[in-house]
């Protein structure tokens, strides 16, 4: 099982891209726990929004995006990839099956792949590290 390649406590301000609104609930809480500013969203259009807006600014507004493979209205890495080839520079970790076309389809935007259950284990381990 491959580890993160970076520490959660690095962030300051993540989107959290998730259709399940338990998923992307517990996601954004356990970040706000650990004193990050979170930004929540659950349909691809609007994840497009903020990519789009993200790149047009031209400064680091997202640390990291953490995006559901499987978004509403369609996948993820398009807005991803776009922003990429324009210097996005956040991190990326897209929840989703690992060892699948997933893992591809993300190599494209650099993303680590890991379950929602796993990237919740991520930002929990490093709260109880702080503790």
């Amino acid at each position: 099982m491959a580890q993160f390649p970076w520490s959660v406590d690095g962030f300051a301000k993540v989107l959290v891209a998730v259709s399940d609104d338990d998923v992307r609930e517990d996601l954004a809480d356990a970040l706000h726990a650990r004193g990050v500013h979170v930004i929540a969203i659950g349909h691809a259009q609007t994840l497009h929004a903020a990519i789009r807006r993200a790149v047009e600014v031209g400064e680091p507004t997202f640390d990291l995006v953490i995006a559901d493979a499987r978004l509403d209205g369609c996948s993820p890495l398009h807005a991803l990839s776009w922003a990429r080839r324009q210097g996005f520079t956040a991190r990326v970790v897209v929840v989703g099956p690992r060892r699948t076309h997933v893992d591809a389809d993300s190599d494209r935007v650099d993303a680590f792949v890991a379950s929602a259950r796993r990237v919740l284990s991520w930002i929990g381990a490093a709260r109880a590290e702080a503790a």
